[in-house]
Parts: structure tokens; C-alpha cells; sequence
């Protein structure tokens, strides 16, 4: 550290005359001034080496320089770098003026011996660093300011040359004071507000006072504390920060999120205040003794981290207490759910109780209902087994009446019938007889046809019947094919699309600039890509196409031509019933109608097919269209990808308005696809039919059909049953008109006979009724 010293000069009359030197600008010049000093051979005076401190004050006007080469008697040297006397109180020095008598004789002693030994000096360094100011200001040495230096080996100076010395004082700069190595804050450090600079001169011949520093003197904390001052001023540092933080603050408010956060983080503060403290006192005490200081710290550093996991503990204990608080809170609240769905489940088995009573009060009730109900039905059923007695009684008397009656008709039947025959032989009626065995043989002749018939007529419907139901399964399931087909169709040419759609998105971003012009042409791997892309397109649009002209389309044409088979067997069929039941005064039958719409209405389903399974209806042209384009662009591209010859920009913009025109086929596509009218067509457009549609028509119809036929059936039986009759009750009354009278018969027993039969005319007109009849049930029946 640089200090402020008095050169002496000595005149010709012997006294001494002080004037101020140049303050020292550096180590070697303060050695360079005391080796030139030299005041009579026999009492020159050796110092000791003073430690070098970089932290000198700047001077910007040095001293003349007649001024540096004089030389300064030992004793006042001495005197000026004596220690001063320690104080009772630490403070700023006295600004008093001190006046130096150079008359007055000086006797010092020599210094010691050990000073002129560096490993003695060493040991009481302690005794020269005394400056109480971090600054450099003060006395000559300051013990506050220890930092390490490098043992630089500089160039001894040419002491002849006043030039050099001048310029090594003006190469001497400021350096930054630095605070001691401590952990008291800033804000507990005691200052002091002047500090003293170099001694300098004033127009008082004799007088010396000190200049006020701009800077700081920091006294507390000393990096070397001697003294109880340090001591008490730690502890007072101590108190201030301890109720700074608030430790015996019992009203501060909970800052943390709990109770016990505060206090964590409390003990955390108050722990790093205790470490400061420990910390200062172990500096203190390393002062004495270097390994007593070591050995607290490191007993300080033990019990630091022995403290420090208790708040770690603790800390774990808190959180396993929220969570035990947690959980006994869970816990409680399901003790409350459940007590309260115990209350709940009490008040409904309080109810259900109530319930119950009342359930059982009314079984009881429906019992007692229950058992007179059972003994009324008993009653009752004991009444009616005697009513089922007396009605089965009845029955049988009945059964036996009617039985009597039925033989008792048989016989008087085949009394009348022989009868008949009888007088029929008795007079010759040999026409009544050949009409009863003609009508006879009508009968059963008219039955066995009309039966026959009838069985022909059930085995054609049954034929019908098949023929409908095959025809309904071929066109459902290949309605169905076709139109998951054409599903799959459209998914297949959509993803087509869209991959098309992101390729040219891909080509406008990365390929082409903002006016349109193509500025990067694909890398070889995106080549790659987009040719895997168009020969995939391709193997596509060629699985589509080959299913408009290979096996697919006559498969196709096969199922339609079984379902035009189908139709015919059904038409042939009904044809043939329409035929036999031909209804008196219309040229067809009602159902034939119905039949020839059906018709229409499959071959155009199967003509609207055979569009939808050839293309014709412009799906495969373009398809087909799309095929040839892209087989011509992936031919370019594979000799591109194989290294042969690369496609040109013009074919890449070709390739890229090709996208759209592509996309467009695509899009015409999707909308022809389940198109039903051809393309070159110039007729107006027939609307689709569903095969729901037809399949239902053909349903109706066919029940239509089958319950005329069964009814006219009937109706032929009826008929059959009917004209029997009608000609048995004319040959009866031909008969009794035929059979002559007897000449004894009484005129009351005449006209009584022929009370029960018809009048001439009737009977004359009948077999004119009953031929017609006849004769239209067997042209019917024949026909």
C-alpha cells in the first residue's frame, strides 16, 4: 500500500529542512528511494521489506524531479512508518496539525536483528499490517486487503535514467477495491466516512494535515479482528438480523401456503443467519490459530448438515401428517357418506316395512278373496261338470236322433230310388232312365276334371312360385355386389384424388414460385416417390377397366341373362293359368296386366345393369382415358428414375397441369358412377328403378295371382256341386210328371202330388238351363 513519507534535506548549516516527497508510485521505486538514502556510513538504518499492494492512489502531477533523488535520514524515515498506538474507540484519525521540530534530537533504537531475516519478518507480519482502510489511505500498510499476488520477476531499472522513473511512476494504475471474504451482508458492514490520504504539503513550513478521502474505511468486519470491538459488533449484527427476520415476532402473519411452511421456511433464514455467524466467529478465531479455525468450521459444517435435515424431516413428517390429515378427511367423509346412505337405507327399510305390512295386509285380504273365490269356483265347477253331464247326455241324444234320422233318410232314399227304377220299369221310362245315367256320369266326369284341374292349376303356381323366388335372390344379391363394387369403385378413385390434390399441393410449395414459374425440379427420392405413386394409380385404373371388359362383365351379363330366364319361366307360368281361367266377357285375365308391367320392369332393370356392369354409361372412358395417360407419363418417369433421361422442366409443368385434368376425369367419374343411362344416349332420361321396387311389384302380384286362382278353383267345385243338384231335382220332378196315374187314385191324392213338384214349364225349360250350364262348364273346363 502506497503511504505519504518526509524527505529531509540537509543544508550546508547542518539542519534539517522537511519538505514533502512525491508519494511512491510502486515497490521498486520505494526500494530504489531507500537505497539511496544514506545519512553518514555508521548509522545507516535497515527496514523491513514492506509488502507490496497494488492498490496505490493515482497521482497525477508528480513532484519535480530534483525532489526524487534526495535522501531521508533513517530516524525520521522511521518515525514515519512507526505503528501508532492502538485506540480504545476505532475511528477517522485526529485532523489535528502535528508539527514536526527537526531541531529536536531524535534517539531511536536500532531495530532488531530479526527484521533483517525474512522467515522472522514473516512471523510478525501481523505487526505491519495495521491500515484500518480497504482504500490504500492511512498509514503505510493495511492488513484489510489481502489478495493473492503472482511473484512477478521484473527488470531492475536503469537508476540512472530519470526518464525511466518517471515513466514507471506514470504506468502505476487504480485497481477496484474489493470487501473482505466474508458472509455478513453488505448492509451490517461499519464504515467509515473519510479516509486519509498521502501526507501533503501546505504553506505552514512545519505542518503536515491529513486530506479527506473520497472513498470509504471499512472497519467491521476486519479481516484481521484483534480486538472485543469485532466481537460485540457481530453479536449486535446477529440480534439486527435475527429480528429482522422476525424470529421472536410471535404475531407475524402465515406467509406459506401452512402453519408449518412458515416455520420451515423461518428455520431455513434463522439457520442461514447461525451460518454467517459461525462463520465470522470461526474467521475470528482462525486469526490465533489457523487449525482451532479449521476445526470449528468443520465441526460447523457437521452440525449444518446435521441441522439441515431436520427441516427436511420435518418437512417429510408435515407431508406425511396432510396425507394422513388427507386420508382420516377421505376417510371421514365416507364414515358421513355411509353413516348418511345408513340413514337413507334406515328410512327406506322403514318404508319398505311399511310396505310390507301393507302388502301382507292386502295378501291377506286377496286370500281370504282367494279362498271364498276358490270355493265359489268349486261350486261352480261342480255345476258345470253337471252341466257338461247333462250336455254330453244331450249330445248322445242327439247324436242317436240324428243318426236315426240319417238312416231313416238313407232309407227312405233308396226307397225312392228304388221306387223310381221301379215305376221307371213298371211304365217304360226308358228316357228318365238314360238321363239319370247320363247326368250320373256328368257328375263324376265334371269332379274328376275339375279336380285334376285344380292339382295342375297348384303344381304351375308352386312352378311360379320357384320361379319368382329365384328370380328375387339373383337380382338381390347381384343388386348387392354391383353395389358394394361401386362402392369400392368410388373409395379407390376418391383416395386417387386426394393423393392427387396433396401432390400438386406438394409441386405449388416446394417446386414452384409465387408467379407460377417452376423454380426447383424434384430430387431423385421424390422422383422415386411420385413414380411409385402414378404406377400404383395405374395397376388401379387397370383393375377397374379389365372389370368392364374381362371375366367381371360376363359374369355380369351370365347373372342377367339367368334373371331374364327367370322372368320367362314366370311369364310362361302365368300364361298358362291365365288361359285355363279365361273370365266370361273379358279378352284376358285381370292379372295380365299386372304380369306385363312386371315384365317392362325387369328388362329395364337388367338393360340399366348392363350399363352399370359394361361402363357404357361413361365411367370406362374414363377410366380408360386415365389409364393411357398415366401409362404414358410413367414411361417418361421410369427412364428418368432409372438414370437415363431425366425429365425436362416443360414435362414437369406438363406433368403438373396433367393433376388437374386428371382430377377432373376423376371428379366425372365419381359423378357417372351408379349411372343408369348410357352416355351416347339421345333420348330424355329414364328414371333409375330400384330393385326394391320390383321385387315388391312381383310380390304383390304373385299373391294377387294365387289367390284368383285357388278362388276360381273353388268356384269350379261350387259350380260343379251346384248343377248336380239342379239336374237330380229336375229328373225327380220329370219323373213324377212322367209316371202315369192310376185310374182308382182319388182326385185329392192327384193334386196332392203334384203339389210337391214344379209346373210344366219349369220343368220343360230346365233341361234347356242345365244344358247351357253343362255345356259352358265343359268348354270351360276343356278349353
Amino acid at each position: 500500500m502506497e503511504t505519504a513519507t518526509m524527505v529531509g534535506r540537509a543544508d550546508q548549516s547542518g539542519v534539517d529542512i522537511i519538505v514533502p516527497s512525491s508519494p511512491s508510485s510502486g515497490r521498486q521505486k520505494r526500494n530504489r528511494q531507500r537505497s539511496l538514502v544514506s545519512y553518514k556510513d555508521d548509522r545507516e538504518v535497515s527496514l523491513p521489506e514492506l509488502r507490496r499492494h497494488t492498490l496505490g492512489l493515482d497521482r497525477n502531477q508528480p513532484l519535480p524531479t530534483s525532489l526524487q533523488s534526495d535522501f531521508i535520514p533513517s530516524e525520521l524515515l522511521f518515525a514515519l512508518t512507526e505503528i501508532s498506538p492502538p485506540q480504545e474507540q476505532l475511528g477517522p484519525p485526529s485532523k489535528q496539525k502535528r508539527s514536526l521540530t527537526v531541531s529536536q534530537s531524535i534517539v531511536k533504537k536500532s531495530p532488531a536483528n530479526m527484521w533483517n531475516f525474512p522467515t522472522q519478518r514473516e512471523k510478525y507480519r501481523h505487526l505491519t499490517d495495521s491500515t484500518p482502510c480497504i482504500c490504500g489511505a492511512g498509514q503505510d500498510i493495511s492488513f484489510l486487503y489481502d489478495v493473492h499476488t503472482t511473484n512477478k520477476k521484473s527488470e531492475k531499472p536503469n537508476l540512472g535514467d530519470e526518464s525511466e522513473l518517471r515513466h514507471g511512476e506514470a504506468d502505476d494504475t487504480k485497481h477496484t477495491i474489493q470487501l473482505p471474504d466474508t458472509l455478513i451482508p453488505k448492509e451490517y458492514h461499519i464504515v467509515k466516512n473519510k479516509g486519509v490520504l498521502g501526507l501533503d504539503y501546505f504553506e505552514d513550513k512545519y505542518n503536515l494535515e491529513v486530506k479527506d478521502h473520497e472513498k470509504h474505511l471499512v472497519l467491521f468486519p476486519s479481516m484481521q479482528p484483534t480486538t472485543r470491538y469485532e466481537v460485540l459488533q457481530l453479536r449486535k449484527t446477529m440480534f439486527e438480523m435475527l429480528e429482522k427476520i422476525g424470529v421472536d415476532d410471535e404475531t407475524e402473519e402465515v406467509k406459506g401456503p401452512t402453519q408449518m411452511h412458515s416455520l420451515l421456511e423461518l428455520m431455513k433464514k434463522e439457520q442461514n443467519i447461525y451460518n454467517v455467524i459461525f462463520h465470522e466467529l470461526i474467521r475470528q478465531v482462525s486469526v490465533q490459530c489457523i487449525e482451532r479455525g479449521s476445526l470449528l468450521a468443520e465441526v460447523r459444517d457437521r452440525y449444518s448438515k446435521l441441522l439441515s435435515r431436520v427441516p427436511r424431516q420435518i418437512k417429510g413428517l408435515h407431508e406425511e401428517v396432510l396425507a394422513q390429515r388427507a386420508l382420516d378427511r377421505r376417510l371421514t367423509e365416507e364414515l358421513l357418506r355411509f353413516k348418511t346412505t345408513i340413514s337413507f337405507l334406515t328410512s327406506e327399510l322403514t318404508e319398505v316395512k311399511g310396505h310390507d305390512r301393507e302388502v301382507t295386509m292386502q295378501a291377506n285380504q286377496a286370500l281370504d278373496d282367494l279362498k271364498t273365490a276358490l270355493a265359489e269356483s268349486q261350486r261352480n265347477a261342480a255345476l258345470l261338470a253337471e252341466y257338461h253331464d247333462l250336455y254330453e247326455l244331450q249330445r248322445q241324444r242327439l247324436e242317436r236322433q240324428v243318426g236315426i234320422l240319417s238312416s231313416e233318410k238313407e232309407l227312405w232314399s233308396t226307397a225312392a230310388y228304388s221306387l223310381a227304377l221301379k215305376v221307371t220299369e213298371e211304365h217304360s221310362l226308358n228316357t228318365a232312365k238314360r238321363l239319370h245315367v247320363s247326368e250320373k256320369a256328368w257328375a263324376k266326369l265334371a269332379n274328376h276334371f275339375t279336380v285334376l284341374l285344380s292339382d295342375r292349376d297348384t303344381e304351375v303356381l308352386i312352378k311360379l312360385q320357384s320361379f319368382a323366388d329365384t328370380f328375387r335372390d339373383i337380382l338381390d344379391s347381384f343388386s348387392q355386389k354391383s353395389v358394394q363394387h361401386e362402392r369400392n369403385v368410388r373409395e379407390k378413385l376418391m383416395n386417387v384424388m386426394g393423393e392427387m390434390h396433396s401432390m400438386k399441393q406438394d409441386f405449388q410449395k416446394n417446386m414452384f414460385g409465387k408467379g407460377g414459374e417452376l423454380q426447383n425440379v424434384p430430387d431423385v427420392e421424390k422422383v422415386t416417390k411420385i413414380y411409385s405413386d402414378i404406377k400404383r394409380w395405374g395397376i388401379v385404373f387397370s383393375d377397374e377397366m379389365e372389370r368392364f371388359g374381362g371375366e367381371s362383365l360376363l359374369s355380369g351379363q351370365d347373372t342377367l341373362r339367368r334373371v331374364t330366364a327367370q322372368v320367362e319361366g314366370w311369364t310362361d307360368c302365368a300364361i298358362q293359368l291365365f288361359s285355363r281361367h279365361n273370365v266370361e266377357g273379358a279378352t284376358e285375365h285381370p292379372n295380365h296386366a299386372g304380369m306385363l308391367r312386371i315384365t317392362e320392369m325387369v328388362e329395364e332393370v337388367v338393360a340399366q345393369f348392363q350399363v352399370r356392369i359394361s361402363g357404357e354409361n361413361g365411367v370406362a372412358a374414363r377410366l380408360i382415358t386415365l389409364g393411357n395417360s398415366l401409362e404414358s407419363i410413367e414411361n417418361k418417369m421410369s427412364s428418368g428414375v432409372h438414370g437415363a433421361n431425366p425429365m425436362l422442366d416443360q414435362e414437369w409443368m406438363g406433368f403438373y397441369q396433367q393433376l388437374d385434368d386428371w382430377c377432373a376425369l376423376i371428379d366425372a367419374a365419381l359423378k357417372l358412377l351408379g349411372s343408369t343411362q348410357k352416355e351416347d344416349a339421345e333420348e330424355a332420361p329414364k328414371p333409375k328403378i330400384a330393385v326394391f321396387d320390383v321385387i315388391r311389384q312381383l310380390q304383390r302380384w304373385l299373391s294377387t295371382s294365387v289367390a284368383g286362382i285357388d278362388s276360381e278353383d273353388a268356384k269350379l267345385v261350387e259350380a260343379v256341386t251346384n248343377l248336380h243338384t239342379d239336374m237330380v231335382q229336375w229328373m225327380v220332378h220329370m219323373l213324377l210328371r212322367l209316371a202315369p196315374n192310376r185310374k182308382d187314385a182319388s182326385r185329392e191324392a192327384r193334386e196332392a202330388l203334384l203339389l210337391s213338384t214344379q209346373t210344366m214349364g219349369k220343368v220343360n225349360r230346365a233341361p234347356v238351363c242345365h244344358w247351357v250350364k253343362c255345356q259352358k262348364f265343359t268348354k270351360y273346363v276343356t278349353g
